[in-house]
């Protein structure tokens, strides 16, 4: 029942399992519904 749009620096996190993601964002991806990412966060990483 809850989206969830991922700034950049949260997907690296979580991508790299990085214990800079705190543990209460990680309960809100694994039970939010659906998980964006922004087009410009790819653009950011390519940068």
């Amino acid at each position: 029942m809850s989206d969830l749009l991922l700034d950049t620096h949260a997907f690296i996190w979580l991508t790299e399992n990085d214990s800079s993601l705190g543990n209460d964002l990680r309960m809100a991806i694994d039970t939010a519904d659906i998980v964006y990412l922004s087009i410009a966060s790819l653009w950011e990483i390519v940068v």
